[in-house]
This record gives C-alpha cells, structure tokens and sequence, in this order.
C-alpha cells in the first residue's frame, strides 16, 4: 500500500481518534490504518547521526538474540538519494514500534534499552534533521511507515507537523527490514558503521579476548584505546578530558553479558567508578586462580607503574586481589612500586635499570622497591677503617655540637668510584649513607653532605618539607658559630689530623 497524500494520513488519523474509548477497546483496529503517535517535530531531542544509526541496529540486535550475526545491510544510490536498508532474520511484534513506553525488554537483563522510546526518536530524527521523506519497518508481515504531517486542529492550537505511522498488511516474507533514503551519503555510511557498536563475530573488539565467563570479558592491549560494552551493546565511557568519544578506554576493551550499570535513556557514558565495581570486579569474581595467574604472568606491560592508566590498573589490582595461589616468580629487574616511596628511591633504581610496577604486584610475589633498594644498600656497603671511623665520629660530634642533636641514624659508607652508583649519599630510615671518598674530603664538605641526608627524613630533595628542613638547619648551624665562634674549628683541625694514609 502507498503511503497516503500529505493531508489524507491526517483525515485518517482523526477518524481513528474520534472513536469513543469504548469502542476502541472492543474493536480491533483494522489494518490498514494510520495513526498519529502525539510526537510533534518541535520536540527537543537532538541525536547525532551515530545515534539514530545505532537505536535502528538496536531492534535488530535485541530481536536476534543480541547479536548481528545474520543482519545484513546496504547502501542504493538513487535519484533522490543513498537509500540504507537492514535486513534480520527475527520477527517482532509491530506494535511495540508505535507507542511511547511500548517495550519487549523492560524486564530482559540482557536489552540495554527498556525505556520504549527508541524507534520512534529515531524515526523523528531521520525525517525531521536527515532529511528522509520517510521510515520504513517490516515485520511479521506487517509494513510500518513514519512520516511527518500537518497536526489536525482539534489536537493542537498552533500549526505543526507531527510524527504519523501508517500500519498495512503486506506478505510475510520472513525476518524484518528497516529502509530509509537519505540526500546525503555520509550519513548512510554511518548506519553501515554503525554495525561494529554491537557484538558479532567478526567485532574486532570481540577477537582473541583474555578472558571471557559468564559475567562478561575483557582483552588487553596496554598502550592502544579500548572500547565498552554493556549486555553486546556499545557504551561511552568519561574519559579524563570529558569528552564522549571511542577508542578512549584505558588499556583493556571490556564487555558485560547483561544490564550491568545505571540506567541511561540514551545508553550514554559510564563513568570509572561503575565500570571497577560493577563489571571488573564481577568478571574477576568469576575466573579461576590458574587463569588469573595466566593473564597476570603473560601481560608484562600491564604490571608498569607508569605505562598503565586507570582502567588497566584497575584490571590489574582486582586480579592481584583475588589471586590465592603461590608467589610468582618476576625477572629480578622488575619491582613493585610501595605506596609511600620516596622519590629519590624510585629515581635510584629507575637510574639503574629497574622497571617499577603498580604496588599491587608485591601481593603476588614481586620483590617491592623498598626491599631491593635495601637488599642493594647491603650490597654496597663497606666496613670503615680506623681511621674512617675516627672521621664519622667526628662527624656525630659537630652535629651535636652545632645543633643540640645526637645523630641516631647510622652511617654507613659505600665507593662512589667502585660502585654501579645507585646511591650517592641517601637517606633512608635508620640510615644514612656516606660516600667513602667524602669522608676522604675535606670537612666542610663532608659535614654539609651529613646535614642535607639527615634532612631527607623530612622529604625528598623537591619536596617543600626538605627545604624547610635544610633552611631551619642552616640556620641552627649560623646561630652557633655566632655564639659559639670557636666550636666548629677544633673539630676541623682533628679532622685534618686523621691519618688517611692508613685508611
């Protein structure tokens, strides 16, 4: 049947509105008939072209068992334009199309739509910003035409169009279309695009994945933009410059099995937080130890302090978590990055070669930054000499007698020349680390080295707590040669007359 004359779908719809409510309960509505759906063009709904493209590929995904393996679409040119058409194997019930609320998946867990309001924005979109003369749906062998036509008086005060459907019988050929031809050919390019926003086979997003069970899945790909999916369908996620894009998921592209996050009448963005703790944590909830201990040992870039970004570190952090099994085993130049690091720790072993991984990976067997440092702390220290000793504790005793303080620490001496020079004079808890050639120097330096690393417990050298420090000691050292003049030269003159000869 032809779609009726601009004016006669109106006349029709009036005659269908001008039934009592009674007798439009009692008597089934006749095919064919056209009906105005109360939807003016003057509604505010703006949907980029994406967006309609991927509402229409939606009915075909949620009536084909939530894929689009099987649903075929093309472009036409023709006169009047580039008409797209789909094609899906599975029938529908028509009706669901014609009303506003109207749904089959309100109570499905695996639909990620269920508000029922869809197919008729979409078609309002294509006809009133995309320039379509009209949408066409065919199911069950029912044919389906949207339209936009002048609103009868009666049912509003100011000339409009509204949107119209005209419902006619056609022969059930099986399966259901969509058809709508549009003046411009990048828009019917998007709706073929627009088949990668939902799970098929052939989804690259949906290749190789890491994991996969029954709560959803991920596939990592350190360094390379992932993409979200809840219940086969795509979703937004925030990124950090706010802007609603693909490709922007950090490190991993995830999916979920059914309705997982806050419900959204455009599916739009989903932010970090629901995405940790209602999908990550959910998928690793359901993988096994062997498996966990595979993802984690056969993704090295994963374990990077540095390289991985929030959701990858979030992947990370729920596997180590949930690991129980025994310590792996890491190559010796990969460390598990404390907490509460100092810098100049990090810096020293960076300096020499260490990768640091996220801090989670100490809970399944890495050595921590910490540990190493210690370990090669103990690796380079020296046993001071005779006379060494003397020049430490002459050292201790201008710190006394300068300040008022004893030095707790201990000081330990390592070979700036002879060592891989990891350390230069550090300090760390307990410890203060001294190079053997310093205390060879001359006093004033060795000294200046002693009270700049005591210091360092306050905070790294680019740390505002270090330079409040270092500014208080000096000035505890000034106010002593002010008032104590001769303090600082007798302990010079002993320095000088330690025999270094027999070091």
């Amino acid at each position: 049947m032809e779609k009726p004359s601009k004016g006669e779908g109106t006349r029709r719809g009036l005659s269908f509105f001008r039934r009592s409510s009674e007798q439009r309960i009692k008597e089934p509505t006749g095919l064919p008939y056209t009906e105005y759906l109360h939807i003016l063009e003057t509604y505010a709904v703006k949907w980029d072209v994406e967006k309609v493209a991927r509402d229409t590929w939606q009915n075909f995904f949620d009536a084909n068992d939530y894929s689009v393996d099987g649903v075929t679409s093309s472009v036409d040119q023709k006169e009047d334009g580039y008409k797209v058409s789909l094609r899906g194997p599975a029938n529908y019930d028509y009706r669901y199309l014609l009303h506003t609320g109207g749904t089959s998946k309100s109570e499905d867990v695996r639909a990620a739509g269920g508000f029922g309001e869809g197919a008729k924005i979409a078609a309002l979109v294509c006809l009133r910003d995309l320039g379509a003369k009209e949408v066409v749906y065919e199911t069950d062998g029912k044919r389906v035409v949207f339209y936009l036509d002048l609103v009868a008086d009666e049912h509003y005060p100011k000339p409009v169009k509204g949107l119209f459907v005209n419902v006619s019988q056609i022969k059930n050929r099986g399966g259901s279309t969509f058809e709508a031809t549009f003046p411009f050919q990048n828009v019917a390019e998007i709706f073929q695009k627009s088949r990668d926003l939902f799970y098929h086979k052939d989804n690259p997003d949906f290749q190789n994945p890491s994991v996969e069970n029954e709560a959803g899945g991920f596939r990592i790909h350190v360094g390379k933009g992932g993409n979200l999916y809840e219940a086969g369908q795509r979703r937004h996620y925030r990124q950090y410059d706010n802007a609603l894009k693909w490709n922007n998921v950090e490190d991993v592209t995830l999916w979920t099995r059914g309705k997982t996050f806050t419900a959204d009448r455009d599916r739009g963005d989903i932010d970090k937080y629901q995405i940790e703790n209602k999908a990550i944590k959910k998928i690793v909830a359901n993988m096994e130890q062997e498996e966990i201990k595979r993802i984690i040992e056969q993704n090295p870039l994963l374990w990077h302090e540095s390289q991985v970004l929030g959701l990858g570190r979030a992947v990370l952090r729920e596997m180590t978590k949930a690991y129980k099994g025994e310590p792996l085993q890491f190559p010796d130049n990969y460390v598990s990055s404390n907490l509460y690091s100092p810098q100049y720790i990090k810096d020293a072993l960076t300096n020499a070669g260490y990768i640091l991984c996220d801090y989670s990976m100490s809970s399944v067997g890495m050595v921590s930054a910490l540990e190493k440092f210690q370990k090669l702390q103990e690796h380079y220290r020296l046993e001071p000499t005779e006379a060494e000793a003397k020049r430490v504790n002459l050292l201790k005793s201008a710190v006394t007698e300068l300040l008022g303080e004893d030095v707790e620490e201990e000081i330990l001496l390592f070979s700036k020349e002879n060592e891989g020079n990891i350390i230069h004079g550090q300090y760390s808890t307990g410890r203060i680390w001294i190079s053997q050639e310093t205390v060879h120097g001359d006093f004033a330096q060795a000294l200046a080295t002693l009270l700049h690393e005591r210091d360092h417990k306050k905070g790294t050298d680019q740390s505002a707590e270090f330079s409040y420090a270092l500014t208080d000691t000096l000035k505890k050292v000034i106010d002593s040669f002010l008032k104590k003049a001769d303090v600082a030269k007798p302990l010079a003159e002993d320095w000088d007359s330690v025999d270094m000869e027999k070091a």
